[in-house]
Parts: C-alpha cells; structure tokens; sequence
C-alpha cells in the first residue's frame, strides 16, 4: 500500500462505522475544511445525502490492520435549509 494514502473510516450520530475509504492526505484535509459531504459512498447509484462533519479524529497506528486512519464523525443533514447554510 502506498504510504501517502490513510484510511478514512466514517461514523454516523449512532457511533457505527458505515463507510470507508482510503485518501491522500490533502484530500482528506479538503474534505475537512469542507464541514459537508455529499456522498452516497459504497453505492454511486443512490442519490447523494448531505452530511455534516461534527469532529474527526487521527488513528496513528491501528492495532488491527498497522494502518495510519483518520476517523471522520458525520451527521445526515435532514434540513434542506440547514444543508444550504453550512454550504455558504
């Protein structure tokens, strides 16, 4: 695996991994400075749901795979205007 790249785990309000990806690090700093993503993530099919970053946090070494992770906290926005607001 390239050592440029860190496993992006993300975490829906309940505290459950739901989606995972694998990212350069200037990509998940964009991702973070964005506040908002929009993504259906394992099925490009489905229609895109807003959700909101509410924190994130580094994984410098995981235990179970010796992988550097970054753990990205979301919420699903349910408020269209809410959406709207947070994309400035």
């Amino acid at each position: 695996m390239n050592e440029h790249l860190l496993q992006v785990v993300f975490w829906n309000e309940k505290g459950e991994e739901f989606a995972w990806d694998i990212r350069k690090h200037e990509e998940i700093s964009l991702i973070l400075q964005c506040g908002v993503i929009t993504n259906s993530f394992e099925d490009d099919t489905l229609v895109n749901r807003p959700y909101k970053i509410i924190g994130h946090s580094y994984n410098i070494l995981n235990k179970d795979n010796n992988r550097q992770e970054v753990n990205i906290y979301l919420e699903e926005i349910k408020d269209n205007k809410e959406f709207y607001k947070t994309r400035g």
